[in-house]
């Protein structure tokens, strides 16, 4: 599982801005294309994501805080890029709310927990990895 971790936070630092990716999209181009809710419980336990909620502290905020030692890592795996394979933003460490207002911070509409012309915001052209696809 570690490899497959380290994959994943390495694919999700090569998204653009704007646009996502799907659990099943990152599961595949990971070398694991039935591991796609594993890729979700990796990410739901990303210390090196942010939180875009107003002033709110997260039981996830302070579970990341005290896993980086209450310091800033200069590290960022977006996962809030990560939605599920229908448009629907799915889950957030941070919180549904936190993960809309990144959407939005990056440009992408979401309305009623969905992303707005989802396939124009999809991101698929994954740089090759190198090495095994095994994790």
């Amino acid at each position: 599982m570690k490899k497959l971790k380290q994959k994943a936070y390495s694919l999700l630092q090569k998204i653009s801005k704007g646009k996502v990716t799907t659990y099943k999209i990152l599961a595949e181009v990971a070398g694991k294309p039935k591991n796609w809710r594993q890729i979700g419980k990796i990410l739901s336990q990303n210390p090196y994501s942010q939180n875009y909620a107003d002033d709110t502290q997260t039981n996830a905020d302070s579970r990341r805080k005290s896993a980086l030692g209450q310091r800033q890592s200069a590290i960022c795996v977006p996962c809030y890029k990560v939605v599920k394979s229908n448009g629907e933003i799915g889950g957030y460490n941070c919180g549904k709310i936190a993960k809309k207002k990144a959407l939005q911070k990056d440009g992408i509409i979401v309305l009623n927990n969905k992303i707005k012309d989802f396939k124009k915001h999809l991101f698929n052209n994954f740089p090759a990895l190198g090495g095994s696809a095994s994790g």
